[in-house]
């Protein structure tokens, strides 16, 4: 549900007044091309195998039309920590390449930075340090 009715909500409106804002929302949002979430699920896994295999175009397409390159996962890691996990240090890069925040932390409270180290990946590491 959208803020604004989250809100209103909050304020104690009527139901009907609700109902009909959820109504004007969502035709408003399918008129000017929102996804679902099932379309955006969709879109961050075709995104993170687009990452894997170094697609850039891919990459690009799927940035362009919306995909959020920092968004978590399922396990809590953006896709930048699920390349460093995967041990994928060209991908990491590519995403890296493509604005990827590298100091964004994953539900357990890991920069990729701390995961990289930990992980012994010293040229991921130093690529996340120095090529900011």
């Amino acid at each position: 549900m959208c803020r604004l009715c989250l809100y209103l909500m909050m304020l104690g409106c009527k139901k009907t007044s609700l109902n009909l804002l959820f109504f004007l929302y969502s035709s408003f949002s399918q008129k000017l091309g929102a996804t679902s979430s099932k379309d955006t699920r969709q879109n961050q896994k075709a995104f993170q195998e687009a990452v894997n295999n170094r697609d850039r175009q891919e990459v690009h397409r799927l940035l362009s039309i919306g995909v959020n390159i920092n968004a978590l996962n399922e396990a809590g890691d953006t896709p930048l920590h699920q390349c460093i996990r995967d041990g994928r240090i060209e991908s990491a890069k590519l995403l890296v390449d493509f604005g990827a925040d590298v100091t964004r932390t994953n539900r357990d409270g890991w920069s990729p930075v701390h995961l990289a180290t930990f992980l012994g990946q010293r040229e991921l590491v130093m690529y996340l340090l120095l090529d900011k």
